[in-house]
């Protein structure tokens, strides 16, 4: 009995040190420029951010957005994991923009953007700071985005009229649909 398992736990341990390799020498800064050059067309850039390959994730630091030339966010730090089978995203510390500080708070603490194959249609999308919590999904089949946000008391005092854009629920909390043209 124990001679049957051997050859296959040589198997597995081939395969997982195979994988593990795979994740390792993965050109993640590569991906990353590959990432700012298909946001490009769409007016998005990202400037003045420091990359480090960490084997396992692309470690992104002190990064600049620009939308339509515009300075719309600036980024502490981002993680970006592709594993294949499940890839995400962690930005932390993030400060928007004050042009948009009448709409929403400007101080996001993180946000958490997953995509699995096990779900291949929707990206997940996690994120809490001054404005509460927020959980979101976008569709890569209809390009529909469902947001569903739990305000917090900031939100609800000093940004009313962004609140009134959101459909209230009836647990108190609020959504948000729309269905973009790419």
């Amino acid at each position: 009995m124990v001679i049957f398992f051997r050859p296959l736990l040589k198997y597995i341990a081939y395969t997982l040190f195979f994988i593990l390799a795979l994740i390792y020498f993965t050109p993640k800064i590569a991906f990353f420029y590959l990432l700012e050059d298909k946001l490009n067309p769409y007016g998005i850039v990202i400037s003045d951010e420091k990359l480090q390959d960490s084997g396992l994730y692309l470690d992104v630091k002190d990064s600049v957005v620009f939308v339509k030339g515009i300075e719309s966010a600036k980024i502490s730090e981002t993680k970006i994991k592709i594993f294949g089978l499940y890839n995400s995203v962690n930005l932390t510390n993030i400060k928007l923009s004050p042009t948009i500080s009448s709409l929403v708070p400007t101080n996001i603490t993180k946000v958490y953007i997953t995509y699995s194959i096990f779900n291949p249609l929707n990206i997940n999308i996690y994120a809490n700071g001054e404005f509460g919590k927020l959980d979101a999904s976008f569709n890569l089949i209809n390009f529909n985005l469902h947001l569903n946000l739990e305000a917090s008391s900031l939100m609800k005092k000093d940004f009313k009229s962004t609140l009134k854009n959101l459909k209230r629920l009836d647990t108190g909390g609020y959504s948000y649909d729309k269905t973009f043209k790419l």
